[in-house]
């Protein structure tokens, strides 16, 4: 049993929420219950999905499947999730990808994310980290349910020589994951110093999602240039208007906050993950997420 899941609290969520039906989610607990390939869940969990997915039942149900079945499947991203470990310790100390500590007065929040040293960039160890971000969060403390995230993507320290590193596939996968099934809801996704190779990142990018998602998508070449959603008080002291610590402080915090509940992660891995012995139909997504496995591995810069 995972420990610290968040008690529910139905008359509450009813209350924040107006979209949200009770009964949908007994009806979703009654079929994971028929579901044995899926891990059974706490109403929280459920109710994660659920919003996520703005209260459609059909949709949740896809999106939880999808959650689980990549992080089953997906096992250089899922399993050894120590954050003692050295390469974690490597991740942190050159990249930084954590939810901002002050959300927007529309009750919005913010995921940063930045190359700390562009000479030891590694692509799978990046996105192996941003798989811990707002995890914990969400599993156990309902009050950081928010109405969306916004992704600020800051690429000063990106570098043309970074993208041949990319897994073609992973990438494809991590994107799916991000989207389509990880429990939040992405309102945008702002691309801050852009750099001269940007159409390149940008048709790599573009290959993985929708153009639901890609729609959300703006880019910002100016040199520090912020978006004028955000208010510029709520950010890193590295920003111009930044009155926030600095982000390799932050960066620092994030990472005792994860080593603090480390165990979760670690138990985690041991009891939420889809069985495929017992899934009664074709997994679904076998051809478009894992169909491809060992071809197309990495791209090639000129």
């Amino acid at each position: 049993m995972l420990k610290n899941i968040a008690k529910f609290d139905a008359a509450a969520m009813s209350q924040r929420f107006a979209s949200f039906n009770q009964a949908d989610l007994v009806h979703l607990r009654q079929w994971l219950e028929k579901t044995p390939h899926l891990p059974q869940l706490e109403d929280h969990e459920i109710f994660l999905f659920l919003h996520a997915s703005n209260f459609s039942v059909e949709a949740c149900k896809t999106r939880l499947d999808k959650f689980y079945t990549i992080r089953t499947r997906v096992k250089a991203m899922f399993e050894e999730r120590d954050v003692n470990s050295d390469e974690f310790r490597f991740a942190h100390e050159n990249y930084a990808c954590w939810i901002m500590p002050k959300p927007l007065p529309d009750n919005r929040k913010i995921i940063i994310s930045k190359i700390l040293n562009p000479d030891r960039f590694n692509f799978k160890m990046i996105l192996k980290l941003m798989t811990f971000v707002g995890e914990y969060e969400l599993w156990t403390n309902p009050s950081e349910l928010c109405d969306g995230y916004i992704f600020l993507v800051d690429l000063k320290n990106s570098r043309l020589s970074h993208l041949t590193q990319i897994d073609f596939m992973l990438n494809k996968q991590m994107c799916t994951y991000t989207v389509d099934a990880f429990p939040v809801r992405i309102s945008a996704i702002h691309f801050i110093n852009a750099p001269s190779h940007m159409e390149r990142i940008m048709s790599i990018v573009k290959t993985c999602v929708s153009k639901d998602i890609t729609d959300k998508f703006f880019v910002h070449s100016k040199p520090g240039e912020i978006p004028s959603c955000i208010p510029r008080e709520i950010l890193p002291r590295d920003y111009e208007g930044g009155q926030l610590k600095s982000i390799e402080e932050l960066n620092d915090d994030h990472y005792n906050f994860l080593y603090q509940n480390r165990e979760f992660f670690i138990e985690e891995t041991k009891c939420r993950r889809v069985n495929e012995r017992l899934r009664s139909t074709k997994n679904p997504y076998d051809d478009a997420l894992f169909g491809m496995q060992g071809n197309f591995k990495k791209l090639d810069i000129d």
